[in-house]
């Protein structure tokens, strides 16, 4: 009796082990993706602003809200409703305002008429996203970045995939 006690013991430590260590890879992976588009983030801010442009870090309420944003993907089509895919907010003050966008990197194919496939995110995708971010930085001769003042990225794995989106505010002045 004590054998198989001892036994039971070992094969559940075992399978508990199994279990965090394959939670991590993917968590891993989500880091990994969040902080290489951090880099292209700070790199385009540098080549649209020169050297001594501003630093962006991973804001947390930005991240939050893109991770939330992440969980509106189907698990299992890993579709998504193209008018959540986006998510605008916008504040106004009396003499400025922000806008916010929270966006989730999506094919630009439509299922349907209101669903979007969200894009799968693998390291040999990750410098599409850089081009991405190049061309959103550099809109409007560089303004877009001149008015960035908080970026923040996330990455989600759900259904086996890994998902991303980010999310960006810029203050707007009022002329």
């Amino acid at each position: 009796m004590k054998k198989f006690r001892r036994l039971a013991a070992l094969l559940l430590a075992g399978v508990l082990a199994l279990a965090v260590l394959s939670g991590c890879g993917g968590s891993r992976f989500e880091r990994e993706v969040e902080e290489t588009v951090l880099k292209y983030v700070n790199a385009a801010m540098r080549e649209t602003q020169g050297e001594g442009a501003r630093e962006f870090k991973n804001d947390p309420a930005l991240r939050q809200k893109a991770y939330e944003l992440l969980g509106k993907i189907d698990p299992e089509s890993g579709l998504i409703d193209s008018q959540k895919a986006v998510m605008v907010i916008q504040e106004r003050l009396v003499d400025k305002g922000t806008l916010t966008f929270i966006y989730i990197f999506v094919d630009e194919e439509k299922y349907g008429s209101d669903k979007q496939l969200a894009k799968e995110i693998t390291p040999d995708e990750l410098p599409r996203i850089k081009q991405a971010i190049d061309k959103m930085l550099s809109s409007n001769h560089g303004s877009a970045a001149k008015d960035m003042t908080a970026f923040g990225a996330a990455a989600r794995t759900i259904g086996g995939k890994t998902y991303m989106a980010i999310g960006v505010t810029f203050e707007q002045t009022r002329s």
